[in-house]
């Protein structure tokens, strides 16, 4: 079995399942490399690229390329880049040919996304604006539910903006007015779990450290539905100046510089409902 020279130009393909479900389309595609072909199993090595890559036809990608490898029971791209969401991409996927489920193994690298793009493209919206994110992602599904796969990595945002969810509107309402400390967050990280479409957020931080801050731990459906629980460190004249609301509520300071503020979020992401937790 010989070896031979394959070019591919422009060409568009098409992956779907039996119901007609397109999870990956590619427009443009160029294919280079050396591969050869015995009783129906394709093996060999080469280079693809792609004009525009569709996943599951919402989440698209330009700029594709990676270097390609295919054994009759296994096809994996290495060295994986492409654009998405104003930010790129980097990685790696393997592809098991065989099961009929043809398993999915991934890992990939993103940096520079724009969350608010990245959200529309899931069907959802949200209050609290993080900016452009970075995101490490490993996991397993099957290749032909592409945004269906379970495993976890860790994420960083751009500058948090809660002014959208009202409790943290009337905070850095008050920090303003009285001329105090800000609550704007310079960059929130965590790390996340995904399984059958539930995101899990555990260690969730905002920074600089020596300001108000957040923490919290949570969960987001597929419809947007969240459950968050977590506290907020109320620093210096932010503390000072809610004293009067945050007492009100039945929250007393932790020491004379800090409030500790727990808190739940519960609804949905377009619709958060935040309630502080008294003692």
């Amino acid at each position: 079995m010989t070896a031979e020279s394959v070019t591919v130009h422009n060409a568009h393909v098409v992956v779907a399942n039996r119901t007609g479900f397109t999870a990956v389309e590619m427009d443009g595609v160029d294919v280079t490399g050396a591969f050869s072909s015995r009783q129906g199993f394709v093996s060999g090595n080469g280079v693809v690229t792609a004009k525009d890559l569709w996943l599951a036809s919402v989440v698209k990608m330009t700029g594709f390329q990676a270097k390609l490898e295919i054994s009759p029971t296994r096809a994996e791209m290495t060295q994986m880049a492409a654009e998405i969401f104003g930010g790129k991409m980097t990685g790696t996927m393997a592809v098991d040919i065989e099961p009929d489920s043809q398993p999915l193994t991934l890992a990939v690298k993103l940096e520079g996304i724009r969350s608010a793009d990245f959200l529309q493209a899931l069907g959802q919206t949200s209050k609290l604006d993080v900016g452009d994110v970075d995101i490490q992602f490993s996991g397993k599904g099957q290749m032909l539910a592409p945004l269906n796969v379970n495993g976890g990595g860790t994420f960083r945002t751009g500058r948090v903006d809660a002014s959208g969810i009202p409790i943290m509107a009337r905070m850095q309402k008050m920090a303003k007015d009285t001329g105090l400390a800000s609550v704007d967050f310079a960059y929130m990280k965590g790390t996340f779990q995904m399984n059958d479409g539930v995101i899990s957020f555990n260690d969730v931080a905002t920074f600089p450290e020596d300001q108000t801050r957040i923490f919290s731990t949570g969960t987001v459906d597929t419809t947007g539905q969240v459950h968050i629980t977590g506290e907020i460190h109320a620093k210096g004249g932010v503390a000072g100046g809610i004293e009067n609301f945050l007492s009100d509520i039945g929250l007393h300071k932790a020491s004379e510089s800090l409030f500790v503020i727990p808190f739940t979020i519960t609804g949905t992401m377009a619709d958060p409902q935040v309630k502080m937790k008294g003692p």
